[in-house]
Protein backbone atom coordinates (compact mmCIF):
# COMPACT_ATOMS: atom_id res chain seq x y z
CA UNK A 1 0.00 0.00 0.00
CA UNK A 2 1.76 3.34 -1.11
CA UNK A 3 0.83 6.89 -0.12
CA UNK A 4 -2.18 8.56 -1.66
CA UNK A 5 -2.48 11.88 -3.45
CA UNK A 6 -4.37 14.25 -2.84
CA UNK A 7 -7.45 14.91 -0.42
CA UNK A 8 -10.67 13.00 0.14
CA UNK A 9 -14.16 14.62 -0.36
CA UNK A 10 -14.60 14.53 3.60
CA UNK A 11 -11.81 16.32 4.18
CA UNK A 12 -12.22 19.08 1.63
CA UNK A 13 -15.95 19.39 3.28
CA UNK A 14 -14.71 19.97 6.66
CA UNK A 15 -12.09 22.61 5.53
CA UNK A 16 -15.00 24.11 3.46
CA UNK A 17 -17.35 24.26 6.63
CA UNK A 18 -14.94 25.74 8.94
CA UNK A 19 -13.91 28.59 6.24
CA UNK A 20 -17.69 29.37 6.68
CA UNK A 21 -17.86 29.06 9.87
CA UNK A 22 -15.17 31.69 10.59
CA UNK A 23 -16.45 33.71 7.86
CA UNK A 24 -20.14 33.65 9.34
CA UNK A 25 -18.72 34.79 12.85
CA UNK A 26 -16.28 37.35 11.47
CA UNK A 27 -18.40 39.32 8.60
CA UNK A 28 -20.75 41.20 10.54
CA UNK A 29 -17.36 42.75 12.77
CA UNK A 30 -15.52 43.48 9.29
CA UNK A 31 -18.87 45.41 8.45
CA UNK A 32 -18.49 47.51 11.77
CA UNK A 33 -14.86 48.42 10.53
CA UNK A 34 -15.72 49.18 7.09
CA UNK A 35 -18.46 51.51 8.10
CA UNK A 36 -16.48 52.83 10.88
CA UNK A 37 -13.53 53.42 7.61
CA UNK A 38 -16.39 55.28 5.35
CA UNK A 39 -17.95 57.50 8.12
CA UNK A 40 -14.49 58.75 9.49
CA UNK A 41 -13.18 59.21 5.83
CA UNK A 42 -16.08 61.11 4.94
CA UNK A 43 -15.86 63.69 7.72
CA UNK A 44 -11.75 63.94 7.25
CA UNK A 45 -13.03 64.59 3.18
CA UNK A 46 -15.22 67.12 4.44
CA UNK A 47 -13.34 68.55 6.77
CA UNK A 48 -10.47 68.97 3.77
CA UNK A 49 -12.58 70.24 1.62
CA UNK A 50 -13.79 73.34 4.30
CA UNK A 51 -10.23 73.94 4.91
CA UNK A 52 -9.40 74.19 1.19
CA UNK A 53 -12.30 76.56 0.56
CA UNK A 54 -10.90 78.94 3.60
CA UNK A 55 -7.32 78.61 1.72
CA UNK A 56 -8.90 79.56 -1.94
CA UNK A 57 -10.45 82.46 -0.31
CA UNK A 58 -7.48 83.89 1.43
CA UNK A 59 -5.08 83.62 -1.30
CA UNK A 60 -7.24 84.74 -4.03
CA UNK A 61 -9.14 87.33 -1.62
CA UNK A 62 -12.54 86.46 -3.26
CA UNK A 63 -15.11 84.89 -1.05
CA UNK A 64 -15.96 81.03 -1.20
CA UNK A 65 -18.94 78.83 0.61
CA UNK A 66 -19.30 75.20 0.75
CA UNK A 67 -22.55 74.39 0.50
CA UNK A 68 -23.86 71.55 2.90
CA UNK A 69 -27.24 69.43 2.24
CA UNK A 70 -28.06 66.74 5.02
CA UNK A 71 -30.52 63.85 5.16
CA UNK A 72 -33.53 65.92 4.91
CA UNK A 73 -32.39 68.47 1.74
CA UNK A 74 -35.56 68.21 -0.87
CA UNK A 75 -32.32 67.87 -3.42
CA UNK A 76 -29.53 66.05 -3.72
CA UNK A 77 -29.19 64.57 0.00
CA UNK A 78 -26.56 64.27 1.66
CA UNK A 79 -24.03 66.05 -0.49
CA UNK A 80 -21.54 69.10 -0.18
CA UNK A 81 -20.09 71.62 -2.82
CA UNK A 82 -17.47 74.23 -2.79
CA UNK A 83 -18.74 77.28 -4.63
CA UNK A 84 -16.94 80.93 -5.35
CA UNK A 85 -17.65 84.29 -6.08
CA UNK A 86 -14.94 85.42 -8.94
CA UNK A 87 -16.84 88.64 -9.61
CA UNK A 88 -17.48 89.55 -6.37
CA UNK A 89 -21.08 90.27 -6.98
CA UNK A 90 -22.27 87.57 -4.67
CA UNK A 91 -23.11 85.20 -7.98
CA UNK A 92 -21.88 82.69 -6.87
CA UNK A 93 -20.31 79.52 -9.19
CA UNK A 94 -19.55 76.02 -8.33
CA UNK A 95 -15.86 74.95 -8.04
CA UNK A 96 -15.34 71.79 -10.69
CA UNK A 97 -14.32 68.51 -8.73
CA UNK A 98 -15.52 69.67 -5.39
CA UNK A 99 -19.50 68.34 -6.08
CA UNK A 100 -18.74 65.45 -2.81
CA UNK A 101 -21.85 63.06 -2.47
CA UNK A 102 -21.48 60.85 0.74
CA UNK A 103 -20.94 56.99 1.17
CA UNK A 104 -23.88 54.28 0.97
CA UNK A 105 -24.78 54.54 5.09
CA UNK A 106 -23.40 57.72 5.70
CA UNK A 107 -25.22 60.59 6.29
CA UNK A 108 -25.30 64.06 7.21
CA UNK A 109 -27.46 64.99 10.39
CA UNK A 110 -29.42 68.02 10.71
CA UNK A 111 -27.83 70.68 13.19
CA UNK A 112 -28.50 74.56 14.17
CA UNK A 113 -26.52 75.82 11.39
CA UNK A 114 -29.11 73.90 9.03
CA UNK A 115 -32.45 75.38 7.16
CA UNK A 116 -34.65 73.58 5.00
CA UNK A 117 -31.83 70.61 4.91
CA UNK A 118 -29.26 73.23 3.91
CA UNK A 119 -26.56 75.12 5.47
CA UNK A 120 -23.94 77.43 3.74
CA UNK A 121 -20.91 78.84 5.58
CA UNK A 122 -18.93 81.33 3.67
CA UNK A 123 -15.80 82.32 3.83
CA UNK A 124 -14.06 85.75 3.45
CA UNK A 125 -11.23 86.98 1.80
CA UNK A 126 -9.10 87.31 5.45
CA UNK A 127 -10.44 83.76 6.19
CA UNK A 128 -13.50 84.16 8.85
CA UNK A 129 -16.44 81.72 8.66
CA UNK A 130 -20.01 82.87 8.63
CA UNK A 131 -23.41 81.35 8.00
CA UNK A 132 -26.52 82.58 7.54
CA UNK A 133 -27.94 80.63 9.95
CA UNK A 134 -26.61 79.56 13.68
CA UNK A 135 -23.51 80.91 15.63
CA UNK A 136 -20.16 80.22 15.71
CA UNK A 137 -18.70 77.96 16.38
CA UNK A 138 -20.86 76.04 13.40
CA UNK A 139 -20.86 72.01 13.65
CA UNK A 140 -21.97 69.37 11.37
CA UNK A 141 -22.25 65.88 12.18
CA UNK A 142 -21.72 62.46 10.38
CA UNK A 143 -23.18 59.33 10.84
CA UNK A 144 -23.12 56.12 10.22
CA UNK A 145 -25.60 53.36 9.99
CA UNK A 146 -23.72 51.82 12.74
CA UNK A 147 -23.81 55.21 14.92
CA UNK A 148 -20.63 55.91 14.66
CA UNK A 149 -20.38 59.62 14.35
CA UNK A 150 -17.93 62.75 13.78
CA UNK A 151 -18.58 66.28 14.13
CA UNK A 152 -16.96 68.90 11.81
CA UNK A 153 -16.20 71.92 13.84
CA UNK A 154 -16.04 75.21 11.87
CA UNK A 155 -14.80 78.17 14.05
CA UNK A 156 -15.11 81.79 13.18
CA UNK A 157 -11.83 82.00 12.42
CA UNK A 158 -11.91 79.60 9.95
CA UNK A 159 -10.23 76.86 11.55
CA UNK A 160 -11.69 73.79 11.33
CA UNK A 161 -11.48 70.28 13.63
CA UNK A 162 -12.77 66.88 13.25
CA UNK A 163 -14.19 65.12 16.74
CA UNK A 164 -15.55 61.61 17.40
CA UNK A 165 -19.38 62.01 19.10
Amino acid sequence: MGFRKGYTLLEVLVVVAMVAAILLVSLPRLLWILQTFYVKSAASQMAMHIRFARNESVTRKIDYRIVIKNRTAPLKPNTYLIECDPQEDMTFETVPNFTTNLPKGVEILNSAVFSSGVAIISFNSRGAATSLVGSPPYFIQIRSVNGETYQVQVQLTGSVQINKV
